[in-house]
């Protein structure tokens, strides 16, 4: 019987799935926060929605056990290109409005 390494074992897919459903709440929620503390609702709300539908997904995903790594690792790119592009979408964003 042949065993998976253990990076791309089941536990470490369970793992890594948690890290950023974790991570998602709390973007989502720092968000939420600012947008209190007296900065633009829209624009949170706008960055943070991703987030959101990313989060939802996974906890969809991991609560019917049909969690899969194309799905993380397009949440993850898709994190990390929203992170990237934030500060000019906001630029752009604060010419607009």
């Amino acid at each position: 019987m042949e065993e998976k390494p253990p990076l791309f074992s089941e536990r470490a897919k369970g793992n890594t799935t948690k890290v950023v459903l974790l991570y998602c709440l709390f973007f989502v929620i720092m968000k939420i926060v600012a947008g209190f503390q007296g900065y633009d609702w829209g624009l949170n709300l706008l960055i943070a929605l991703p987030f959101f539908i990313i989060l939802m997904l996974g906890y969809w995903l991991y609560t019917t056990h049909k969690i899969n790594w194309t799905f993380l690792l397009i949440s993850i790119l898709a994190m990390a290109a929203i992170h990237y592009f934030e500060a000019d979408f906001v630029a752009y964003y604060t010419q607009v409005n």
